[in-house]
């Protein structure tokens, strides 16, 4: 593509519009040609920064009138490259990083779909409030995450963060607003379909009140089986506010997690039954989202994150394990893995959960030089594909699969469904072309 035709409208209407001149190298927050994974790089033909809805909307019409694919992205938190346009646009979505409207009595909050779910949390906060469920980086966009749906601190409870809007304001590839709600189609196949049919604009979201301050403690469990036997005990009770845990790459695959309370009762112990729990203990969780962990985000990232259908998918999860430490990835994951028991979402026909009961969510989110993703990168498909195989569908924010039949496994019955919605919204595939 050549950006003059773009460039020359953007200038013409008051929209900011950059090239490769202008962008700097190396930090995938402000680089369009890498995102978090930092092991592919694509250079778009040029990035066009709307402010607001209006230049949004404006952009849209344009580019899908030029006939040119774009994509758009915000925090660029993607381990696969889906944010990145190889010679097409981006839409960079930060401007739009406004709190619309704020209900305390109807406990909702309406945000622009570039803000980050910290600056959510840094204005509910002072109120003693807060979203259900918040991811482990609140420097991820609102709208990059419900466009894949959304793990967090409370899924056991309350499900994916996509499960707690209330509405959204969506602008479809011909520049037309939609103020959608649960029940329509662009809300019910917006909502993790990896932004097929529509840019999200901004989302009204549920809120809880809740104090910032977790009374909570670390357990641990011996195996990965008995943690998922606490962990659907704290389910099927309702139990904790933040419940997140971690798979060592160790014998025996022990878990630890983080648990507890954002106010009183705490949950007591005997009904998680872990092997062991350190002392009740309080942390300020405002103050530790302050931490900005950029610093530390010096490495390669390809990803692979799964929703293992259980009892069976654990079977499953095992024989991953062994895959991975014969092709010594484990090293690459220092920290271990994220692991959640979580349920199948009702209301979300294209959710990363199997349907019909339980699953087993776990991250192999590896650390590693960027010259070893040639090697790393083909395992981790081969796990992928293989998990498939045996009804696992894969968080989108994932590498890519390359497999055939990988969209009939990843959205079963509601796959047919969004290809008409993409047929009808998007028939030149022009917005964050992917395999529809």
């Amino acid at each position: 593509m050549s950006p003059d035709a773009i460039i020359a409208w953007a200038s013409a209407h008051g929209v900011r519009c950059t090239t490769r001149e202008a962008w700097p190298r190396g930090d995938f927050r402000t680089d369009p040609r890498i995102d978090f994974g930092r092991w592919l790089e694509r250079t778009p033909g040029c990035v066009l920064h709307p402010t607001d809805v209006d230049q949004l909307a404006a952009v849209m019409r344009e580019l899908a009138a030029q006939g040119v694919p774009f994509t758009t992205r915000a925090a660029a938190h993607s381990a696969g490259g889906q944010v990145l346009s190889d010679g097409g646009a981006v839409i960079d979505l930060r401007g739009l990083d406004r709190i619309v409207a704020d209900d305390p009595a109807a406990q909702t909050i309406t945000v622009e779909s570039g803000a980050w779910w910290l600056a959510v949390t840094r204005h509910l906060a002072p109120a003693r409030r807060r979203p259900p469920v918040l991811t482990d980086n609140l420097r991820s966009s609102i709208g990059g995450t419900l466009a894949v749906g959304g793990f967090g601190d409370a899924t056991h409870r309350h499900g994916l963060q996509a499960q707690q809007v209330r509405a959204m304001t969506v602008v479809t590839v011909d520049g037309t607003r939609h103020i959608v709600r649960p029940g329509d189609a662009l809300f019910d196949h917006a909502l993790c379909g990896r932004g097929q049919l529509a840019v999200i604009a901004d989302a009204t979201l549920t809120t809880v009140r809740r104090s910032a301050i977790l009374h909570g403690r670390m357990l641990h469990w011996r195996s990965l089986a008995a943690y998922i036997d606490g962990a659907i005990r704290a389910m099927d009770g309702g139990h904790y506010d933040v419940f997140r845990a971690r798979m060592a790459w160790q014998p025996g695959l022990p878990v630890s997690a983080v648990a507890g309370d954002l106010d009183a009762p705490i949950t007591p112990l005997a009904r998680i039954r872990p092997d062991d729990a350190s002392p009740l203990e309080q942390l300020d969780l405002a103050a530790l989202a302050e931490d900005d962990p950029h610093a530390r985000w010096d490495f390669a990232s390809p990803a692979l994150e799964l929703a293992l259908p259980l009892p069976d998918g654990l079977a499953t999860w095992y024989r991953l394990v062994e895959r991975v430490a014969e092709a010594g990835l484990q090293r690459f994951m220092p920290r271990g893995s994220s692991v959640m028991v979580v349920k199948s979402p009702v209301g979300l026909p294209l959710a990363p959960v199997p349907p019909g009961g339980l699953a087993l969510f776990g991250a192999l989110r590896l650390e590693l030089p960027p010259a070893e993703a040639p090697r790393v990168v083909p395992i981790l498909r081969e796990l992928g594909r293989q998990a498939m195989r045996e009804g696992a569908r894969v968080y989108l924010m994932s590498i890519e699969l390359e497999a055939d039949g990988f969209l009939e496994q990843q959205f079963g019955a509601a796959l047919p469904r969004l290809r008409a919605l993409k047929d009808q919204h998007d028939p030149r595939r022009l917005l964050n072309p992917w395999l529809l």
